[in-house]
């Protein structure tokens, strides 16, 4: 299994939301499982020795479907910050916690509702946001 990489902000933040989603959520739900798997095994790195082609919140990622050779861009976002006509997509989303940590060139196998998706990874590019009120990291 190919190592993902995480920076400690991204990790604490993503942490966070899952605790407080096991509260109102089904905390066993696939998704959530698996994101928890993910921040399980990443490897945590500073902030600032993320390199550039890393999948973290808040990147525009363009993922290319390797089934169809479809090509879609987003931005990986909290789920508040969610907008699929801004193309903003959800870290709870299935592809979105597939991308966390993964970088450019990558290939991933996940499993989504519609079924497994076989995605890989064309390019990645820092996306500064202004932070939402109130929200502690």
């Amino acid at each position: 299994m190919k190592n993902i990489y995480l920076s400690h902000h991204d990790h604490r933040v993503i942490s966070k939301l899952l605790e407080e989603r096991q509260h109102h959520t089904n905390p066993h739900s696939q998704t959530t499982t698996k994101l928890r798997g993910e921040l399980e095994r990443a490897i945590l790195v500073e902030d600032a020795d993320l390199p550039p082609e890393v999948v973290k919140l808040h990147s525009r990622v363009r993922l290319r479907d390797l089934d169809t050779g479809e090509i879609d861009e987003w931005t990986l976002t909290l789920p508040d910050e969610a907008d699929v006509e801004r193309r903003k997509l959800s870290i709870l989303a299935p592809v979105g916690s597939a991308i966390i940590g993964f970088a450019k060139g990558d290939q991933i196998e996940w499993e989504t509702p519609g079924g497994l998706c076989h995605i890989q990874i064309e390019a990645v590019e820092e996306v500064v946001e202004t932070p939402i009120p109130g929200l502690i990291l």
